[in-house]
Order: structure tokens, then sequence, then C-alpha cells
């Protein structure tokens, strides 16, 4: 979100108003809320909830909104630079809303629409608010942190694995530098004495990678041999 873009690039303490919806990092939650939902969605169903939001949006010729936009309290923290996208206009307050909100300032004020479709639409985004707010330095360092992403996790394997394997993940947007990630990984595993039962790449606007699904009983060997002997996680 623009939330964790800005808080990433330094400028937590610059931040004066988030969504409803912003919820991280943690220590944003003070900040003053400028949106709030017109659908009270947790007491509603499914079915009621699409039937809301159809209605909401179809009020005023079709240029209705499911969101509210606190224009008063935008007034009074006088912002330079207002972040928000026109990608979704059921995920957000819409672009258009905010731009005749920003009407109202007696100066000018900058407003950004940031509509990320893929992983690098993502890293764009982070440019142009390091771009923005004078942090083209940390954004650069921001996005050199996410060519590669790597994780491992537990997840349900079925019985002939004992209900439970690992499965460890690359993601990336440099084709050579993922499959030498997962090269990487997979020569890990081999000096580990770690059996590799299953490997594919998935390549398309964004990578998965899914280079070891390993067999929790040659894992829990190992886990002995390397003094894990509780199965604890050594990813």
């Amino acid at each position: 979100s623009a939330t964790e873009i800005v808080c990433a690039l330094g400028l937590e303490d610059a931040l004066m108003g988030i969504t409803h919806e912003c919820d991280y990092p943690p220590t944003v939650a003070g900040k003053p809320r400028l949106t709030s939902s017109q659908i009270s969605h947790e007491t509603m169903t499914s079915a009621e909830i699409d039937h809301a939001v159809r209605s909401q949006l179809a009020q005023l010729d079709g240029h209705g909104s499911i969101y509210h936009l606190d224009e008063g309290r935008l007034r009074e923290l006088k912002p330079d630079l207002i972040l928000t996208q026109e990608l979704c206009e059921v995920c957000a307050v819409s672009y258009k809303t905010v731009r005749h909100a920003a009407r109202m300032f007696e100066a000018e004020v900058t407003v950004v629409s940031l509509e990320p479709n893929t992983i690098t639409d993502i890293f764009d985004n982070i440019r142009t608010v390091g771009k923005f707010t004078g942090r083209e330095i940390e954004a650069g360092k921001e996005i050199g942190r996410h060519h590669i992403l790597t994780h491992a996790y537990w997840r349900e394997g079925g019985p002939e694995f004992a209900e439970v394997n690992i499965m460890a993940v690359a993601h990336g947007t440099d084709k050579s530098l993922v499959l030498q990630h997962k090269a990487a990984i997979d020569r890990h595993l081999q000096q580990a004495n770690i059996p590799v039962l299953y490997t594919n790449v998935f390549w398309g606007g964004r990578s998965e990678i899914k280079p070891s699904e390993i067999s929790p009983v040659e894992y829990a060997r190992w886990a002995e041999r390397v003094g894990l002997s509780d199965g604890g996680s050594a990813a």
C-alpha cells in the first residue's frame, strides 16, 4: 500500500493521514484515518455485500462510491502530497473523489495515483513516491531488496508426507537471477543431504519458483544430525 511505501522510505513521521484499512506498519495505528466504508460488511453475508456494493456504486447515475472521504479532516491536515489510486473503485476511495477534494486547498496540492498491476509496477510506484518526496536513494535501496524474495514455510502435503512437508518459494522479476537463486537453494539442499522430491519453474507477469518439496522423514533425520531433534523449523 501507499502507506507501507511511505514508511519504507523513512517518512512515517511526515505521514499525516491514512485510510481506514491501513494497518502496517503497526506504528501508524494512531494516524488520522481519512476514509471509512459505507458498508458494514462485518455482519453481512457475501451475497449481501455484493448487493450493497452494486447498489452503492449505482447511485449518482453510476458514480456512487462505497467509501467516504473525510474532506474536513483532510482540509485541517493541509498536506502537500496526496497518494491515492484509480486501479479499483471498490478497493479504496476513487481518484476523482480525491482530486475533487484537493481543489479546496488554497495552496497547490500534488495528487499522485498509484496503479500497480505487476511486481515491476510496484517497483515503479516506489520510485514515483521517492521522486515526489525527495527519497530517490531510499527508494532505490528498497527496490533492490525485492528483486529476489525467498521464503520457506510448512504446508500440508498429504498422508504420504505425514500431512506436512516443506516448500521453499522464490519470486523475482529477473529470470536469470531467479534461476541462479534456485540453483543455489538446490545446492544447499544437496549439501545438507536433503532430497528434492519435486521442482518446477513458472514464469509469467511474475515468477514463482518452487524448488523443494522435502520429505518430512528425511527432514527429521537431517534435523537430528544438525541438532534440531525436536523437528523445529530450520528455514
